[in-house]
């Protein structure tokens, strides 16, 4: 069906041209009809077209109640529970990777170690964790 509109598609815009052969005209006149894209078509083919109908009925997938959180991803991210220190640690295992000095991860981590009381890098900290 995709192939028989393409065809027609193209057949139709070469009948509009001034000059086109007839037998593309005819061709454009019979594939109309067999697409069921003329009044003569959809008889044919025992088509209707349905009258208006009521308007559907919306039901929300979610209660009112609920309300979505405001924010980019990143925010998001950041109230989530996971600290900076599982990051770098879960990062660091999973793949090798490290966060430089100048990264936003890298700086969390080292104010979450502030916080702690902890003066170290946090790949220093986290070895002696591991070990």
């Amino acid at each position: 069906m995709d192939y028989e509109v393409g065809l027609y598609v193209r057949a139709f815009v070469e009948a509009e041209l001034p000059g086109a052969a007839s037998t593309v005209r005819n061709f454009v006149r019979m594939t109309r009809d067999n697409l069921g894209l003329s009044v003569g078509g959809l008889a044919r083919n025992r088509w209707r077209i349905a009258g208006p109908t009521a308007p559907a009925t919306v039901t929300p997938i979610r209660s009112r109640a609920t309300t979505i959180r405001p924010g980019s991803s990143r925010d998001r991210f950041r109230r989530s529970s996971t600290s900076a220190l599982d990051l770098l640690a879960r990062w660091r295992t999973q793949g090798g990777a490290t966060f430089g000095p100048a990264t936003r991860q890298h700086a969390e981590a080292v104010a979450e170690l502030a916080a702690m009381g902890i003066d170290l890098d946090p790949y220093e900290y986290l070895d002696q964790e591991g070990s």
